[in-house]
């Protein structure tokens, strides 16, 4: 039979929420152990949605705990033929508590915004004794798309052990692996080389984040970001250059609400050219916290790219635009953006239900009277224009667990140069972690330099928001 199971529904935001009675921790760590040596798929094509083959083959081992930690260390690569002739290399390297099955997974790859994280939704066991472990996968695959996936994991009485993971996003595919050997294996000569050059990165990085000057930054940062709510003053705009949207630099401060005039920390866009652009948060002394960059790629507008961001010198997570939004797991009028932490996420989307987009959304039913309702869609815009910007974080799952409100902020009928706000924004953190607020600021960040850019068409954009 099942464990115990219960279903919590939350007020601010319609979702499932299963909760279980995990296995005592003497299962857990038998579990764990089981869990241990050289993993293999089963051999086979796959097919992506239905009608694209994949072929993957796929190694992983798993390390048991060293000392006392209770920490088990996994590695593994998959060398992947997709429609028989594209080929990929791909690697990762993840660690994990609770017996080993719910994990935190990066890529090793240059530029991979590979960044996963499980947790444990079920556990039961079969008629023949085997225990079933099901765990909840989430994050972004390699080019930075958004994961979704569950792992059943079955441990059988005689010793076999089998993973069955079915995946719906970014593509339904469902494959397996099986545990060949209680002993884990040496992997390939390009996985040792990929490890060897990530390496030879954390230890720089571990070498800058020892300064005092940046820990202290970081610090400060964190204490910023721990007040309820915090202002966002109005940006400056410089441009250099003659040709299409010269170089740009986006300055926004960022204070505490008792002390507007005095800004604790400025976020600085540097955009040299459309779709790419560096972004920093900063002390009001200059010390970096956190920084990402944006690469413009032929096959992905800017809208559609990932970037990997740094926290204190070291890679937290990813962040990036998503136009189904119900792949992030909201209802929203625009776009989403997204950022994936190490262990928690956050949506930043405008608000579905605020009264701006109930005007936006009359003046749109006019347009199938073309001429004779562009007065009509005019004046719906000028009214929605009148009513503040809102928007909503909330987690992959959909729970709202914070806001941010700009009084008045222009977007009809407005310059690309015009497009950024005009008067502060105010973001209401909620109940947020301290993860989910470095989170929130750099989804904020990312909107605001996506509105810094000219606009196709001579649109407006989100000015700090999607």
């Amino acid at each position: 039979m099942s464990d115990h199971v219960v279903t919590q529904s939350n007020t601010a935001q319609p979702e499932q929420v299963m909760m279980f009675t995990p296995p005592s921790k003497e299962v857990m760590d038998k579990l764990g152990k089981d869990l241990v040596g050289h993993w293999e798929s089963v051999p086979g094509t796959k097919w992506i949605g239905g009608c694209i083959p994949l072929k993957v083959d796929y190694k992983m081992n798993v390390y048991a705990p060293t000392g006392d930690e209770d920490v088990y260390l996994n590695e593994s690569e998959a060398d992947a033929t997709c429609c028989f002739c594209i080929k990929m290399h791909r690697t990762t390297t993840g660690r994990s508590s609770s017996g080993g099955l719910s994990f935190d997974e990066i890529g090793q790859d240059e530029e991979s915004l590979h960044q996963l994280s499980s947790r444990t939704v079920d556990h039961m066991r079969d008629d023949a004794g085997s225990n079933l472990v099901t765990c909840q996968v989430d994050g972004t695959d390699h080019d930075g798309l958004r994961v979704s996936r569950q792992d059943t994991f079955r441990f059988s009485n005689t010793g076999d052990a089998t993973i069955t993971s079915t995946a719906t996003k970014p593509y339904a595919v469902k494959w397996e692996l099986k545990k060949v050997s209680r002993v884990p294996k040496p992997l390939s000569d390009r996985f040792l080389q990929k490890k060897e050059q990530r390496a030879k990165v954390l230890q720089n990085s571990v070498q800058i984040v020892s300064d005092a000057d940046i820990d202290a930054a970081v610090r400060f940062c964190d204490d910023v970001l721990s007040a309820p709510t915090l202002m966002l003053l109005p940006p400056t705009l410089e441009k250099r250059g003659s040709v299409f949207g010269k170089h740009r630099t986006v300055t926004y401060p960022v204070a505490r609400i008792e002390t507007p005039d005095a800004p604790a920390l400025v976020v600085k866009i540097e955009i040299p050219s459309r779709g790419v652009w560096d972004a920093s948060v900063l002390t009001a002394s200059g010390a970096c916290v956190a920084r990402w960059s944006q690469k413009a790629k032929w096959y992905k507008p800017p809208s559609r790219s990932c970037a990997l961001f740094e926290w204190g010198c070291k890679r937290f997570g990813v962040v990036g635009m998503e136009e189904n939004q119900h792949r992030c797991g909201v209802s929203a009028p625009g776009q989403a953006i997204y950022a994936k932490g190490p262990t928690q996420d956050v949506v930043f989307a405008e608000d579905l239900y605020s009264k701006r987009n109930d005007w936006k959304a009359f003046g749109g039913k006019f347009m199938a009277f073309y001429i004779l309702g562009l007065p009509c869609m005019a004046y719906a815009h000028q009214k929605a224009d009148g009513e503040p910007y809102e928007a909503l974080f909330k987690t992959f799952r959909g729970t709202e667990i914070g806001g941010f409100k700009i009084e008045k902020h222009r977007q009809c009928c407005v310059s690309g140069d015009d497009s950024l706000p005009k008067t502060e924004a105010v973001v209401h953190f909620g109940n947020m972690t301290a993860e989910q607020r470095r989170l929130a600021l750099v989804a904020i960040m990312q909107g605001a330099a996506l509105a810094a850019h000219p606009q196709e068409g001579g649109g407006g954009g989100g000015g700090g928001g999607p």
